[in-house]
């Protein structure tokens, strides 16, 4: 391996030990206590070191997010096209969101539960094209879409209801994720019952 390999490995592993650190800091300590020292202190590096690969701390933010989502985008992506039945599709893929907070609770309280103010994208339109959060997207507006075509959902505005279903599930995750030991109902009938309420509000009337 040459020096400009070396250099270039060691670059990538200084950033992985960067966005872990920071994951763990914000779990441990929440996210809007933790600076930009606190991690370079945590790596054993100076604060300079860090901002050669981050801008700020939204900037770590956004790629532990980006980090979560990926692995999500595999898990969506196994369900399939959707080319037979789309609305199954968006049902499995509820499921699956709520299924991966649930198996990460601590990587989902600082992707959706950190203080969204220093995020640096107020817009998808805004974020860089290879996103992983741009990407989902795409692919739950095509299968939204998919429905409203095939008359199984009535027509809407396709970016609205995506984050109307995005907000459901991020609801019942988030007090899922509060509340390990929910007793309050069955588990397993809630998570069928807010998807199935969430797509029954989109579905043509008969």
């Amino acid at each position: 391996m040459g020096s400009q390999e070396r250099r270039a490995r060691h670059k990538e592993e200084l950033r992985g030990r960067i966005l872990d650190a920071a994951r763990e800091l914000f779990a441990t300590e929440g996210y809007e206590k933790v600076s930009m020292r606190r991690i370079a202190e945590k790596i054993e590096y100076s604060p300079k070191t860090i901002y050669l690969y981050f801008q700020d701390k939204g900037e770590i933010l956004y790629y532990l997010c980006e980090e979560f989502l990926a692995r999500l985008m595999e898990r969506v992506e196994g369900l399939g096209d959707g080319s037979d039945d789309p609305e199954a599709l968006i049902r499995a893929g509820l499921r699956a969101y709520v299924e991966h907070g649930l198996e990460n609770p601590n990587e989902y309280r600082v992707a959706y539960l950190s203080d969204a103010r220093d995020y640096p994208y107020r817009s998808l339109a805004e974020m860089p094209a290879d996103s992983i959060s741009v990407a989902l997207q795409k692919r739950m507006s095509a299968i939204l879409r998919a429905c409203m075509e095939r008359g199984v959902f009535r027509t809407m505005d396709v970016e609205m209801a995506s984050h109307v279903l995005w907000v459901g599930v991020h609801g019942l995750t988030c007090a899922l994720i509060t509340d390990p030991d929910y007793r309050w109902v069955d588990r397993a009938k809630l998570i069928d019952c807010t998807i199935d309420t969430l797509i029954r509000g989109f579905q043509c009337d008969s």
